[in-house]
């Protein structure tokens, strides 16, 4: 079944939409398809054949015994210069159900609309254990962004701390040079009312110029979580002003 679909628009009009085709239901890590189809008259019809992008195993959700929402969700953005180019994020098992990794982060590109893509490239560390909730975003200039929750277990389990990453290309995604860590605090996994953990499933980003801001989830100053927003110059690429607190706080 379709899982999942995200939607981008290139310069020219072009719709493009990537989906995951499993079985949600089940709750054992699956190997699940990625597709993506066109559409060149708005997206009100004439999508094209369903291009298969790769197969990666899905992650499992919740990871046991720290409910983090993980669903292997994908994320797709198109170059603001060229039509034909786009990038794909999204989540995946690196080595099956029977391997140590988790949930890691991964990047793809193409440059013919999708038709062929690019081997796929892990973003987050090697030594980190869960690299969940991932987004993009794509600067006027063509940088590109990717951020993520990035997490491991100090006592194994359940005591999980979290930083929010940001990887930053700024040759089309052929290389990622740079990881930022966003926010001056690592933090341990938020908890509902009833003292369980539980962090969400969502960050955000938005590029702005050169800058970009981050939206996130963080228990660095109540058990429940609160929003926060934190702003990444682009003059450096380097430098981040740290906790922003949103004005408002939610449950």
């Amino acid at each position: 079944m379709g899982h999942g679909p995200n939607l981008a628009v290139a310069s020219d009009g072009t719709v493009y939409v990537a989906w995951l085709d499993y079985d949600v239901t089940q709750s054992a890590q699956q190997l699940a398809p990625i597709y993506l189809d066109n559409s060149t008259i708005g997206g009100l019809g004439g999508w094209g054949t369903d291009v298969t992008v790769g197969q990666i195993w899905t992650i499992s959700n919740p990871i046991p015994w720290n409910n983090q929402r993980v669903a292997t969700t994908l994320c797709l953005e198109v170059s603001p210069t060229n039509p034909l180019e786009l990038y794909l994020v999204y989540g995946a098992d690196s080595d099956g159900p029977q391997g140590a990794e988790v949930a890691d982060v991964f990047f793809r590109k193409s440059t013919d609309s999708g038709t062929t893509w690019s081997t796929s490239v892990r973003l987050d560390p090697w030594f980190k254990d869960f690299s969940l909730a991932r987004w993009i975003a794509v600067h006027p200039d063509g940088t590109i962004d990717v951020a993520w929750y990035c997490g491991w277990a100090v006592v194994w389990p359940p005591d999980i701390r979290w930083d929010v990453l940001v990887a930053r290309s700024s040759d089309d995604g052929n290389t990622w040079p740079t990881l930022m860590t966003v926010g001056d605090t690592t933090f341990h996994t938020p908890t509902d009312a009833s003292g369980q953990p539980w962090l969400g499933d969502h960050l955000t980003l938005v590029p702005y110029g050169s800058d970009t801001y981050v939206g996130f989830t963080s228990s660095v100053s109540d058990q429940y979580g609160d929003v926060y927003v934190d702003l990444i110059p682009g003059t450096d690429g380097m430098q981040n002003n740290g906790y922003v607190p949103n004005v408002n706080k939610f449950p």
